[in-house]
């Protein structure tokens, strides 16, 4: 079986003026990392051997509190893999999860939001995901453009 040791740094910035919000790094699903927004901006990097395929790091919060006066927020400032300096962030996609009070009065006053959007600022509690592939020098290749790999 093929497999891979991936590096993947990521940096979190955080916006919390309630309480620390709280991070879940997933890969595949599962939890690797556990982040609780401390300091401004956190470093984390991720290390994991995983099998020639599809793969997902996802980073997750379920502890946004919502106020009007109040900002509680994570950002993605940064997420590269094997330390190329290519920032994979636009490459990933959010699935907020909007409190269902604030939604239906979005609804009624005739906005919609989408479910799943390219972002990498997480106002709510929700998903952060970003698929890829192993072998990952193929995948970078691709993402970053580089022309076609023999």
């Amino acid at each position: 079986m093929n497999q891979q040791d991936i590096i993947i740094n990521i940096n979190l910035q955080f916006i919390r003026e309630i309480k620390n919000p709280i991070v879940d790094v997933l890969i595949d699903n599962k939890i690797v990392d556990r982040v609780i927004g401390l300091e401004e901006q956190t470093h984390k990097c991720v290390c994991s051997t995983l099998n020639h395929g599809h793969h997902t790091i996802a980073m997750e919060v379920n502890n946004i509190e919502y106020h009007e006066e109040q900002e509680m927020a994570v950002i993605i400032d940064s997420i590269k893999f094997q330390y190329i300096d290519f920032d994979f962030k636009y490459c990933s996609f959010y699935t907020p999860v909007y409190p269902e009070e604030w939604k239906n009065e979005q609804f009624a006053e005739g906005v919609t939001w989408p479910d799943t959007i390219h972002g990498n600022y997480m106002g709510w509690n929700g998903r952060w995901f970003l698929d890829f592939e192993t072998p990952i020098y193929s995948w970078i290749h691709q993402k970053t453009n580089q022309g076609w790999l023999i």
